[in-house]
């Protein structure tokens, strides 16, 4: 009897001890839930925080991409204008016969300087450049290329251009077509 009851009494240790342990490691695995609840709500916090942040960072994206749209609108717009406007001083002239070693400049000025009464030398100036260009209609009809002629002042091509569409110019027995550079 005695010995149940020793062996009883260390039973009851034994369940004690393993009673304590398993309340100490049942405390544990709280704490250790506890952090980790605490873990995931800071992730889910900065998840929170990344995506506000994403949302904005796309807004501004969208904001800049709107703007560049419409400067790439303005650029565009603003290149049509200033190939209009450097268009606006060029006059074209069809049927102007090639000549080897012809300097074109001094013989647009010559031309154009008959046709407004004025001396060469006064012409030559108002004349930036002079040069030829090859047209599928001068090609497909087999005539000279096109002279293009771009004047220092937009008046003074349409004064050109008036005078000419009046009175052609007659170069080598061949009239000579005068036309407006359009963009």
């Amino acid at each position: 009897l005695i010995m149940i009851q020793e062996t009883m009494v260390k039973f009851q240790e034994t369940i004690s001890r393993n009673y304590e342990e398993l309340t100490n490691k049942i405390e544990k695995l709280d704490n250790k839930f506890d952090s980790i609840q605490e873990a995931i709500q800071k992730n889910e916090q900065k998840i929170k925080t990344v995506e506000v942040k994403a949302e904005r960072t796309e807004k501004k994206l969208e904001q800049v991409d709107q703007r560049m749209m419409e400067t790439n609108k303005n650029l565009k717009d603003s290149l049509v204008h200033l190939e209009m406007d450097r268009a606006s001083f060029y006059l074209r002239f069809q049927n102007i016969i090639e000549a080897k070693d012809e300097d074109l400049g001094k013989l647009m000025a010559e031309l154009i300087a008959k046709t407004l009464e004025r001396e060469t030398q006064e012409v030559i100036r108002e004349i930036d450049e002079a040069y030829r260009v090859q047209t599928n209609y001068a090609k497909k009809h087999r005539l000279p290329r096109e002279v293009y002629v771009r004047s220092a002042w937009k008046n003074v091509r349409d004064i050109i251009y008036k005078i000419t569409r009046e009175e052609p110019i007659v170069y080598k027995d061949k009239e000579i077509i005068t036309l407006k550079q359009i963009p």
